[in-house]
C-alpha cells in the first residue's frame, strides 16, 4: 500500500515537473514534408496580404526558416532591402491603401523567410502523432484530475488527418465543459522543446 502511494506521488511529481511519459519529441519537419507545410503557410500569407487567388504568384526561393522571435526583425530588414523604409506603415496599410507592389513585397519576404509551420498550427505527421499521445497520456488526465469533463475527443485517425485549412488542430480544451472556470496552467503546456513554442 505504501509502495503504491509512493508510485502515485512520483507520477504526480513527474507530471508537474513537465516530464512526459510519451514518445520522444519529434524533430522539426524537413525535406518534402517541410516544403508542403510551408506551401500551406504561404497560401495563408497570400490571402493575408489581400492578393486574390487568381493573381499571378511569383516563385520565391526560400533563404531560410526563421524563428518566431526573429521574424519581425528579419522581415523588416527584408522590406527595407526591397526599398520600403517604413515597414510598420506598409504592413499596417494591408487593409487600407497598400499597393499591389507593396503587398507583393510583404509576401515575398514571408516566402524568403518563413516561420516554422507549427506557428500556424501546421504540423508534420510525426508531430501530430506526438501531440495526440501527449494530450491523451498527459493533458487529458491532468484536466480530468482537476474535476473537468471532456466530450467528443477525436480518435487518432481523426486528429492526424491531413489539414485542409489553418483553423488549427484540436486541443483538449476544445472538449472541456467549462462552467466559468478555466483549468489551471499546469494542464495547458506542450512539453518543452516541441516545435517553435
Amino acid at each position: 500500500m505504501r509502495f503504491a502511494s509512493l508510485v502515485a506521488i512520483a507520477a504526480a511529481a513527474l507530471l508537474l515537473a513537465g516530464c512526459v511519459p510519451v514518445s520522444q519529441v519529434p524533430p522539426e519537419p524537413s525535406g518534402a514534408e517541410l516544403d508542403a507545410l510551408i506551401a500551406k503557410e504561404l497560401d495563408f500569407q497570400w490571402q493575408y496580404v489581400g492578393l486574390t487567388p487568381d493573381a499571378p504568384r511569383p516563385t520565391v526561393d526560400r533563404i531560410r526558416v526563421v524563428s518566431p522571435e526573429e521574424a519581425t526583425d528579419v522581415h523588416r530588414d527584408c522590406m527595407v532591402d526591397a526599398g520600403y523604409g517604413d515597414f510598420r506603415q506598409v504592413t499596417a496599410s494591408i487593409y487600407g491603401g497598400a499597393s499591389n507592389l507593396e503587398r507583393l513585397a510583404i509576401y515575398t519576404c514571408s516566402a524568403q523567410y518563413p516561420v516554422p509551420p507549427a506557428s500556424y498550427g501546421l504540423f508534420s505527421t510525426a508531430q501530430l502523432d506526438f501531440l495526440y499521445d501527449y494530450y491523451v497520456e498527459v493533458t487529458i488526465p491532468c484536466i480530468r484530475a482537476d474535476g473537468f469533463t471532456l466530450t467528443d475527443i477525436p480518435t487518432r485517425q481523426e486528429f492526424t488527418q491531413p489539414q485542409q485549412s489553418l483553423l488549427g488542430v484540436w486541443v483538449p480544451w476544445d472538449s472541456v465543459q467549462f462552467d466559468g472556470v478555466i483549468p489551471g496552467s499546469r494542464c495547458t503546456h506542450v512539453p518543452e522543446g516541441f516545435g517553435p513554442f
